[in-house]
């Protein structure tokens, strides 16, 4: 996603040029200061919007070389209608503080050379809190499961254009994805969430960024997989669930129940979980199966007894939608990570000290099944 423009020369089928607006062909230079009168006038856009200083601002949207036509065809992925009037030119931006009687021209590039009323890609993503900014929001469209879109805010009485980061503050790009309706929405303390399919996948990820106004970024914060686009389904997210996952392994303990630890024996397991639905050899040690638990020992079932130590965790996680890829984004680069083609799986470690963490599932690509600590 390296590139955001309303392509002209695609729109040019959609539309014909019928009436040239007498506004000048000159675009006014940053900083320029026009008139209240004259900026409400020529401006197709004036949209509310409050700065990180809760300092209300009026946004406008204009282009003094703009242009009138028509959409000729109706277009899906757009959703301009046959018959819609049209408005082209090099759209700039301007801002009237509240109290002011002239907006200032922004230096900043919109990309933006068409726009159809009503517009509802080009709109301001009101604020959880007042102790966050109002953000400015243009879509445009993407591929058939999502759009892309730019988010910027006022700071210090500028307009400016967010880049996404990862959670160091490692910069990505100054687009992101998000489902057409109702894909991005604000959260408490200056954040916002996104949702999209992910047809490798065949769910719907939600990312959840947070502003960090002095590097004008938004960080990446959290990430899940759910089965919808509702935002019921984005849950706690992983980045909680695997530093928790983590820091059991570094305790060699089993998560949500620390009773159960690595170095253990079989009989201290038994008074603990019980006794096993069912038991097996691995390839390496026989295990205790407990629903979505498996104790592994330092022996075999044939050869198991009370004084068996554990030596393995298994965990079954496919109910957790967890990915390769968000793993590394939030644990870090792994020790190593291989296909296992005599298990036939694709294994992710983290070598944690004396203590391990293991991931595996089918491919790079799939979600992962179980999680081994040892």
């Amino acid at each position: 996603m390296n590139s955001f423009t309303r392509s002209f020369t695609v729109l040019l089928l959609l539309f014909t040029l019928i009436i040239p607006t007498a506004y000048g062909a000159s675009s006014p230079a940053a900083g320029s200061k026009i008139a209240s009168a004259k900026i409400q006038k020529i401006s197709r856009l004036s949209l509310p919007i409050y700065d990180d200083k809760n300092n209300l601002y009026t946004l406008y949207i204009f282009a003094s070389n703009e242009k009138v036509g028509k959409i000729k065809e109706d277009d899906h992925y757009t959703g301009f209608r046959k018959g819609q009037v049209s408005y082209s030119g090099t759209f700039q931006a301007a801002l009237m503080k509240k109290g002011d009687k002239y907006a200032v021209v922004q230096p900043v590039d919109l990309k933006l050379s068409i726009l159809v009323l009503p517009d509802k890609r080009d709109y301001i993503l009101k604020r959880a809190d007042k102790n966050s900014p109002d953000m400015f929001i243009m879509m445009d469209y993407g591929t058939s499961n999502f759009d892309l879109f730019r988010a910027f805010i006022v700071k210090s009485g500028k307009l400016q254009v967010l880049t996404f980061a990862d959670k160091d503050g490692n910069r990505y790009d100054q687009i992101w994805g998000a489902s057409r309706i109702n894909g991005i929405r604000s959260l408490p303390g200056a954040k916002i969430q996104t949702n999209q399919y992910d047809n490798s996948k065949g769910k719907y990820v939600f990312d959840t960024f947070a502003l960090n106004l002095p590097t004008l970024t938004l960080r990446r914060h959290d990430s899940s997989y759910g089965n919808s686009s509702s935002w019921k389904q984005a849950g706690t997210g992983d980045r909680a669930y695997l530093a928790a996952l983590k820091k059991s392994a570094l305790q060699g303990i089993l998560p949500g129940n620390p009773k159960i630890k690595l170095g253990m024996k079989a009989r201290e397991v038994r008074g603990v979980l019980g006794t096993p639905k069912d038991m097996s050899n691995g390839e390496w040690h026989g295990y205790y199966h407990y629903n979505t638990t498996f104790v592994g020992f330092n022996d075999y079932i044939h050869d198991l007894s009370d004084t068996s130590v554990v030596t393995e965790l298994l965990m079954d996680v496919e109910k957790m939608n967890l990915t390769v890829s968000h793993v590394k984004n939030w644990l870090g680069k792994p020790s190593d990570e291989y296909v296992n083609e005599e298990e036939g799986d694709y294994e992710v470690v983290y070598n944690l000290g004396s203590r391990g963490l293991v991931f595996y599932s089918a491919d790079e690509n799939s979600f992962i099944n179980r999680v081994s600590i040892f």
